[in-house]
């Protein structure tokens, strides 16, 4: 982790996904905060500290201590001047607060910490960078906090039609049937992409009788992607 080389970093960081003791959190929280450092490599560290809660790898009392200092050093850098580090905060605290039923050493996060987070990561949608925007829209999703839902509705509306992709996807997690007029109106959109995330959203939120109606419709669509979404939902 101290090479001179950021590529054997890099290797190294990743090697520590699946083995990382107490001592190697302190050393990757010490990455994150090092403002000079290599935006990848702090972005790779960020992962890794979320992926010890995310996928349940907090095996001993040491690495959950550090862990639970770790969630408000990752939300600060929600603001960082990164556009890389700023959206890999925003994943890192997402894996964080999602829940670890089976975990035996789970996270305790007050609920005010976790709003906290929640709020911040919700700015991001109107960062300036489209890929922040477009990884948050993305990890809001994942996340199914129904608070975020209206924040990501409005993402339909962004200048990015990438984004607008990835808020239909997001949604289609929430299976609320109150987005299903927002999401319909991008049916009509001359992007392939975004034409088909709306209608697997609408097909993943309704149920069959009331699906079967938008994917006749688009049967003969333009979009290959599309025409074989449809044929594969039809033989379900």
């Amino acid at each position: 982790l101290d090479d001179r080389d950021d590529r054997i970093r890099e290797t190294a960081i990743r090697w520590l996904q699946t083995s990382c003791d107490a001592e190697a959190v302190v050393k990757l929280l010490t990455i994150i905060q090092n403002r000079d450092d290599s935006d990848v490599v702090r972005g790779l560290a960020l992962n890794v500290i979320g992926q010890q809660v995310g996928y349940a790898r907090i095996d001993s009392h040491e690495k959950r201590v550090v862990l639970q200092s770790a969630f408000d050093v990752v939300i600060d850098l929600l603001e960082d001047d990164s556009a890389t580090v700023r959206w890999r905060a925003g994943e890192s605290l997402v894996m964080m607060m999602q829940s670890q039923p089976h975990a035996e050493y789970p996270l305790d996060i007050p609920s005010d910490k976790r709003q906290q987070a929640v709020d911040g990561i919700v700015r991001l949608l109107q960062d300036d960078d489209e890929a922040v925007r477009l990884q948050v829209t993305t990890l809001l999703g994942y996340l199914q906090d129904v608070s975020t839902m209206g924040a990501i509705i409005q993402m339909l509306d962004d200048e990015s039609e990438w984004v607008q992709v990835a808020a239909c996807n997001a949604l289609s997690y929430f299976k609320d049937h109150k987005v299903l007029p927002q999401v319909e109106t991008k049916l009509s959109s001359a992007n392939g992409k975004l034409r088909e995330a709306a209608l697997k959203c609408l097909v993943t939120i309704l149920p069959k009788n009331e699906s079967i109606t938008y994917l006749e419709r688009f049967a003969d669509d333009e979009n290959y992607g599309i025409r074989m979404y449809v044929e594969h939902q039809m033989k379900q």
